[in-house]
């Protein structure tokens, strides 16, 4: 998937400035190719495949625009970055629009071309990882939330709030899964082949939010020595994801709120306002109108916002949808660790079944990659959770799964056959699978536990 994440296409017909990248970027590790012409380009992409082009956008008869649009419609999963000079930076914003992932302005200086590029690769992989993961479980979003009745519906509520511009306000616990959420809100809109952008705003120092959000122009403030475009701008075309919505400070909310009422930007330093076309989706984990109440965020925007409110249950309502999560994520990091999980054994998925996961889905994914990563054998079985979980929260589960879950209301021979089953899996574990040291501790004959083997769904190959 990603072999070629590492083979990197310079278009550039200034032979030194094609030399001094080729030089900067092999040096880094990647795997660079370098011709003078668009014409050149296009055979080279017919013939191999790139991670990512590097491409003038002035060239010879032929332009870089060209290689921008020609690489976005037949080599998709490419990423493009345009190197620009001064007269060209709007041309270059356009060329963004279509695709294309970044521009440098020239002079160009070593440091600036490879954070632009390892940026670049780093939304490369990323989005192959998106790829494969839909092809192998699907693109429907059940499949990835779960289909307990709560996920369903909210699933379909969003699902048709995909296809207008409506702004979406997406309220949960950390760990729901709200930017996935708002990934699969965009891959299903009109705008799904628009970039997709997740902005994290807890994350960005106070100081440098605005920057980040507007953008600003050379000279704006102490160290904007480029120009430098907002994440505003950037999502033109697309969705821009702004996640930790309550973090934002005050005389930010009343930007933020003209924004979205005009949809235009200004960037810091400039007077010039910009048009955008952006869907907008924002997230929080606090409750916002308590945040309102308390004075710590705009009522305007608070109902600007919530135009399609959404609030994501935690793990803990929706237990029915642990199974599918956790055999999704088994799948995913067996294929990702070159492991042979393909089951969840009874008494593991049971032991998921009773923990609470105060950390929700990403607690839960985060737990089923640590068995994979370090486990060996088939089945995720309870020795697996052990170490995953922590001992005190793992012993004060599995007293839980210890206890008879019907023990009142049923036949004896009911009962019976649960314990029979539950000590038949326990020696199984124990002795990893040795049906001739099973049925020795078990005072059985060989037969007898392959038939209660089959009968109980239990396989050797599980235990060892």
């Amino acid at each position: 998937m990603l072999s070629n994440i590492n083979k990197i296409l310079i278009v550039e017909d200034d032979s030194g400035m094609s030399a001094l990248m080729e030089r900067l970027l092999s040096a880094e590790g990647y795997e660079v190719t370098a011709v003078d012409s668009a014409e050149a380009a296009m055979t080279k992409l017919e013939k191999e495949s790139f991670g990512l082009v590097v491409t003038d956008l002035v060239l010879g008869a032929i332009g870089g625009e060209h290689v921008v649009r020609k690489v976005k419609e037949d080599h998709t999963d490419t990423e493009v970055i345009v190197i620009t000079a001064h007269a060209s930076v709007e041309s270059a914003i356009e060329l963004m629009k279509i695709g294309a992932f970044d521009y440098l302005r020239k002079p160009l200086l070593p440091e600036e071309i490879i954070h632009a590029v390892k940026k670049a690769l780093e939304m490369k992989e990323l989005r192959d990882e998106v790829k494969a993961l839909r092809e192998r479980v699907g693109n429907s979003s059940h499949r990835i939330f779960g289909r307990s009745p709560s996920m369903t519906k909210l699933l379909k509520r969003v699902s048709r709030a995909a296809q207008t511009q409506a702004i979406v306000l997406i309220e949960g616990e950390s760990g729901t899964g709200k930017e996935l959420l708002a990934h699969a809100l965009h891959d299903e809109s009109p705008r799904s082949k628009g970039p997709f952008i997740a902005v994290n705003l807890g994350a960005i120092p106070p100081n440098l939010i605005e920057s980040e959000l507007f953008g600003h122009v050379k000279g704006a403030f102490t160290g904007a020595e480029r120009e430098h475009v907002g994440y505003f701008e950037a999502a033109n075309g697309g969705t821009l994801f702004l996640d930790e919505i309550g973090e934002l400070e005050l005389h930010l909310q009343v930007k933020l709120l003209r924004v979205l009422q005009e949809r235009r930007v200004t960037r810091v330093g400039e007077t010039v306002e910009r048009e955008i076309d952006v869907r907008f989706v924002a997230a929080t984990n606090m409750n916002l109108l308590e945040e309102v109440n308390k004075g710590n965020f705009r009522n305007d925007l608070y109902y600007r916002l919530k135009v399609v409110h959404v609030v994501l249950p935690p793990l803990r309502e929706r237990k029915s949808d642990i199974p599918l999560l956790a055999h999704l994520f088994m799948r995913r990091y067996s294929e990702k660790y070159g492991k042979n999980f393909t089951k969840i054994g009874p008494k593991a998925a049971r032991i998921l079944q009773l923990h609470d996961f105060p950390g929700n889905v990403r607690e839960l994914e985060n737990i089923i990659e640590s068995v994979i990563a370090t486990g060996r054998g088939r089945t995720i079985r309870p020795a697996h959770l052990k170490e995953a979980l922590g001992e005190n929260i793992f012993e004060n589960v599995i007293t839980q799964v210890d206890e008879p879950d019907e023990p009142f209301g049923f036949g004896l021979e009911r009962v019976v056959e649960k314990y029979e089953q539950r000590y038949l899996l326990r020696m199984l574990e124990r002795h990893n699978g040795k049906i001739k040291e099973v049925a020795k501790s078990m005072q059985m004959s060989r037969r007898t536990i392959e038939r209660k083997m089959k009968k109980y769904g239990f396989e050797r190959s599980d235990f060892r």
